[in-house]
């Protein structure tokens, strides 16, 4: 069996509503946080925050059609990862999505993996977007997306802007 994987970009979403603060996080932003994360990822409807194109057909469109596998574990006492995978019944293909939510702070993360795991090569993978969402503040304050800078093999590579 021919084995290919490829992992691409993982990143933290913050849901704030105002300027990151050291540690002083409001009940209502940790509340926005977990709906959002259910309404993300563990709704029956799904409303992935990712998107990608798979044999020039939008994956909102194909992933319904796809089997789902969920996993879930308790990573330590504050974080939470729940996995779902889905795998094109036709060719093989697995596209899973790692999911990890704090208890401690209102972030979620993902990172996004896709998988050959049928006999032939799979169909053209395109337009994989790890984060694809609309992003919506009220009309007080501003939010940050925090995300990581990418490697270009710099001593700042690490570092978040």
């Amino acid at each position: 069996m021919k084995m290919v994987s490829c992992a691409c970009c993982a990143l933290s979403l913050l849901m704030l509503s105002s300027v990151l603060r050291a540690i002083d996080v409001s009940p209502e932003e940790m509340t926005t946080a977990e709906h959002w994360a259910a309404h993300s990822f563990h709704a029956s409807s799904l409303k992935l925050p990712l998107s990608f194109t798979y044999d020039g057909k939008p994956s909102g469109e194909l992933l319904k059609h796809w089997e789902l596998k969920r996993e879930s574990k308790l990573l330590d006492a504050q974080r939470t990862e729940n996995t779902l995978i889905f795998r094109d019944p036709r060719t093989g293909l697995e596209a899973r999505c790692v999911e990890v939510e704090y208890k401690d702070f209102p972030t979620v993360e993902w990172t996004l993996h896709f998988r050959n795991t049928g006999l032939a090569e799979t169909p053209i993978l395109e337009n994989i977007q790890a984060i694809d969402l609309p992003l919506e503040r009220g009309g007080e304050g501003e939010f940050i997306l925090h995300h990581g800078k990418g490697s270009t093999a710099e001593a700042t590579d690490l570092r978040t802007s």
